[in-house]
């Protein structure tokens, strides 16, 4: 895993990316559309769009730009995007569900969510222990 800076990118280039479904740019535009973005309504729906991506990365981005919309904006519709982010919960991808983590413990801090305990299962923190390991380059 490489950390790599969020760029702002215009409306062009994210169509673009849209519009090729290129994984490469996806991943990244999915995340700068959720950072950048003034309308917390059109982050909030670019993320559903690619929530249910084939590819795992893009798929997870998504999820984690429902958490930094509402870290940003206070703001998600509730309706729409608890359920998704309940679904990757469940996804058959670690790093997926490592981001739902992340997703529903940030709209819990700063939306006031409740979610059911049963969501984010125990295998799902030790992974997320992991990765915090293995990203910081600790043995």
């Amino acid at each position: 895993m490489k950390y790599e800076l969020i760029k702002h990118y215009s409306l062009a280039k994210i169509q673009k990316a849209v519009n090729e479904n290129d994984t490469d740019k996806l991943l990244l535009m999915v995340l700068s559309v959720a950072l950048y973005s003034d309308d917390y309504e059109y982050a909030g729906n670019f993320c559903v769009q690619f929530s249910n991506h084939e590819h795992f990365n893009v798929r997870g981005n998504a999820i984690q730009g429902f958490g930094n919309i509402a870290r940003i904006h206070g703001k998600l519709n509730e309706e729409k995007i608890k359920p998704i982010i309940k679904k990757a919960l469940r996804d058959k991808n670690e790093v997926v569900r490592g981001n739902a983590i992340d997703a529903k413990d940030d709209a819990k801090t700063f939306l006031k969510w409740k979610f059911n305990k049963q969501n984010g299962t125990s295998k799902n923190r030790n992974y997320r222990r992991q990765r915090f390991i293995s990203d910081a380059g600790i043995d």
